[in-house]
């Protein structure tokens, strides 16, 4: 399970076998891409200033969710695997750690990454 805490108070939870999470107050809602993607959540990155929650998945590649909507980065887009285990934000590029290595990902370069999920 990985955790995170957003800008708003909610607590982000990725599971390995239930999925995506929010948590705010009382309020308890699973989030889905339809394609099963977020069942196995490796990793979870801090909304940053421009909200964006970045979700690393095993056998789903890297996904942002921003403005309601997610949007999906994997290995046909030149993600270097679709198992990401960690990501690291520096504020200029995403470090992702998978399992074909380490890789980086300027975010300058494809704005907020990848097509809808």
């Amino acid at each position: 399970m990985t955790l995170c805490l957003s800008q708003d108070g909610a607590v982000w939870a990725g599971t390995s076998g239930k999925g995506l999470w929010r948590i705010r107050g009382e309020e308890r809602r699973r989030f889905t891409d339809g394609r099963r993607a977020f069942e196995r959540c490796g990793a979870l990155d801090l909304p940053g200033p421009e909200g964006t929650l970045w979700i690393g998945t095993f056998g789903g590649g890297l996904s942002a969710f921003r403005d309601g909507r997610f949007l999906r980065y994997t290995e046909k887009d030149g993600l270097l695997s679709d198992n990401v285990a960690k990501i690291i934000d520096d504020g200029a590029a995403l470090w992702l750690a998978t399992t074909r290595g380490i890789c980086r990902v300027w975010r300058a370069s494809c704005g907020i990454l990848g097509r809808p999920a």
